[in-house]
């Protein structure tokens, strides 16, 4: 299992959170990973740490994917990558009513079937291929050409039966929240694994990330910014597990 580091893309100046992102590299954990609020862009503040801190991994977690076209998401993840060397994973997710109908006056309707058809057409976006893809929620047409960069690792924010089953077909992973190591094994691990096995996809396809709201380990509380003080996340250090082994595995930790 490895230990990383949510915040959110926010509520400090940018060089703290890239300050921040340099104590827990410091500190021996192995990622980053910036949620999104009505401040900075978290995918940007992941691009401009992995850009300043080498040696640690960043991510966001998540880009809510209604405001943002498919194509746009890939250019902007394509650039994050070859910035960063290949240490970037793009997590989106549909994110939650009262911030998509009332921030940004967008309807949330069949977040599932919405998130699944983003994905079907961004996955081929991020691979540089021309996609004509026309869905119930979205249509997108075109390429994104991003010499030199190789396509980021996708997860999505699910939980529900519904939502693990696309992450399942569809991504490298899953980002949780508001669950324990219990809900994890018994709960997201199995539905995931099933979804992905009934794809045509080895388990292993989706190892790629499952978090956790934890608490604090001794740890992630001795990384320290530039100041000596704590670098204060606005969410507990979170578990990752990406051992190449499968879902299983990383729970058996």
């Amino acid at each position: 299992m490895r230990i990383g580091l949510f915040t959110v893309a926010g509520g400090a100046p940018l060089d703290d959170l890239v300050g921040q992102a340099r104590a827990a590299r410091d500190a021996g954990l192995a990622s980053t990973f910036y949620g999104h609020a009505s401040s900075f862009d978290a995918l940007m503040t992941a691009a401009l740490a992995g850009r300043e801190v080498p040696g640690i991994e960043v991510g966001t977690a998540i880009v809510p994917t209604y405001p943002r076209h498919p194509l746009t998401v890939a250019g902007q993840a394509l650039a994050a990558q070859a910035m960063t060397g290949g240490r970037f994973t793009l997590g989106v997710g549909p994110s939650h009513p009262p911030i998509i109908e009332g921030w940004y006056g967008l309807p949330y309707e069949r977040p599932a079937r919405h998130v699944r058809e983003y994905l079907t057409a961004l996955r081929p976006l991020l691979r540089g291929e021309d996609v004509a893809y026309r869905g119930e929620t979205l249509t997108a047409a075109g390429t994104v050409d991003a010499p030199g960069a190789t396509p980021p690792s996708v997860i999505v924010s699910a939980l529900g039966p519904a939502m693990l089953r696309v992450a399942g077909e569809l991504a490298d992973g899953t980002v949780t929240t508001w669950t324990d190591v219990a809900a994890i094994g018994d709960h997201v691990v199995p539905a995931i694994t099933r979804a992905a096995e009934a794809a045509g996809r080895p388990a292993r396809a989706c190892s790629r990330a499952s978090w956790s709201r934890s608490p604090p380990t001794r740890t992630a509380s001795a990384a320290r910014s530039p100041s000596g003080s704590a670098p204060r996340p606005t969410s507990p250090p979170t578990a990752r597990c990406s051992n190449g082994r499968g879902w299983r595995a990383c729970t058996r930790r």
